[in-house]
């Protein structure tokens, strides 16, 4: 229960910290989310539609990894399209230009480790 607590303040200073002036963190103190479940909601309505896809993708890679995986990494996952109807297939346009669009897409669910290498930071909740 603690490490969510925490977690959900940390959410909460991202958003705060992205406000320009005092009306921006008074309005959005007024509207701060009930709950981490609550904000993890909102970090997934906000990702973009056409990310979906990838940060679906991405994600997965992350969660079912038996081991840490760099955004280089990541960045070659979202080239493998398995919906081809035959064997998986490599789209070399579906590549990332720039690494750190995994973060922003994933932003709010991954965090880089202090070895270069990208973790989940999804604090699971009891209903």
């Amino acid at each position: 229960m603690q490490l969510g607590r925490f977690r959900w303040v940390a959410l909460q200073l991202e958003v705060l910290r992205g406000c320009r002036n005092r009306d921006q963190v008074k309005k959005q103190l007024s509207r701060l989310p009930k709950d981490l479940n609550e904000t993890y909601d909102r970090i997934l309505g906000r990702i973009e539609e056409n990310d979906r896809d990838d940060a679906v993708k991405l994600l997965q890679w992350l969660a079912f990894s038996h081991r840490p995986l760099s955004l280089a990494e990541l960045a070659e996952v979202v080239q493998v399209d398995f919906e081809s109807r035959d064997l998986p297939w490599i789209n070399s346009e579906r590549r990332y230009d720039d690494t750190d669009d995994i973060l922003r897409v994933c932003s709010g669910f991954v965090s880089m480790t202090d070895y270069g290498m990208l973790k989940i930071t999804v604090v699971p909740q009891n209903h």
